[in-house]
């Protein structure tokens, strides 16, 4: 077993026929043996068979893992973590299977939210909806521009996960949150065009939009979107300004 990585990506368990031979396999054996197996780490890589496991994108075999106490979550490295992989290479199956796991060590609130933001950041809504479900704080700031997760799912034009982040953490969420350049979440969809988005930003009762939030460089979500051509946004915008104050337009 010391070719743990080759044992495990070895492309016939994508055939569930084989794969259920080979867990039926596993799980004949003693439960001493069973939970050697399961931390016994590949020679060349060092990883182990839960953390490879979350790589491929194995249900059953990672259930098997943590069933035998298999070790994956050592790593001072976060990027070796089966949570880390499992969300970055899209298995939003093993993300429910890791979190709902018994034995889950996962109790520091930063991990999730660094996974949520990554996971908003890739618009995986599976996977968004189940780390919702832990500890989190919303409007973290996290990455290079210092960008909550409702910034980066603005930016990247998921609306599917700007709605979900809505929805689910309405009375939490600071719809005016900027990044590290002083960018809202309604200035970046202005400046990219995504019209629906600022729609869904402009009409969240929750937590009123600032419209006139200026950037580092002094710019408006209305000179964004003017700038950009983008007429419907500035229509959007016009018609949803204070009475109370005038619109900015730079």
């Amino acid at each position: 077993m010391d070719e743990v990585c080759d044992v495990i990506v070895n492309i016939n368990l994508s055939n569930p026929s084989f794969q259920c031979d080979f867990i039926t396999f596993l799980r004949n054996n003693n439960s001493a043996k069973q939970r050697m197996l399961a931390k016994t780490l590949d020679k060349d890589t060092k990883d182990s068979p839960l953390e490879i496991c979350s790589y491929v994108g194995i249900s059953e075999l990672t259930k098997w893992c943590l069933d035998n106490e298999a070790d994956g979550y050592s790593h001072i490295n976060y990027m070796k973590h089966p949570l880390y992989i499992a969300c970055i290479h899209h298995h939003p199956d093993i993300v429910i299977i890791l979190l709902s796991h018994k034995n889950k060590v996962y109790d520091k609130s930063e991990f999730y939210c660094k996974r949520l933001h990554q996971a908003c950041a890739s618009g995986k809504k599976n996977i968004v909806m189940q780390l919702l479900m832990e500890t989190v704080d919303i409007n973290i700031r996290y990455n290079t521009q210092d960008s909550t997760p409702l910034f980066v799912a603005c930016e990247r034009g998921h609306i599917e996960i700007v709605s979900v982040l809505l929805e689910n953490k309405a009375g939490e969420i600071d719809i005016n949150q900027h990044s590290s350049s002083l960018e809202s979440p309604l200035y970046i969809v202005c400046k990219k065009g995504h019209t629906a988005i600022v729609s869904l930003l402009l009409n969240h009762v929750a937590d009123e939009v600032d419209v006139n939030k200026l950037t580092y460089e002094g710019e408006s979500p209305f000179h964004a979107a003017s700038e950009g051509g983008y007429t419907d946004i500035v229509d959007l915008l016009l018609a949803h300004a204070p009475k109370s104050k005038d619109l900015k337009p730079n």
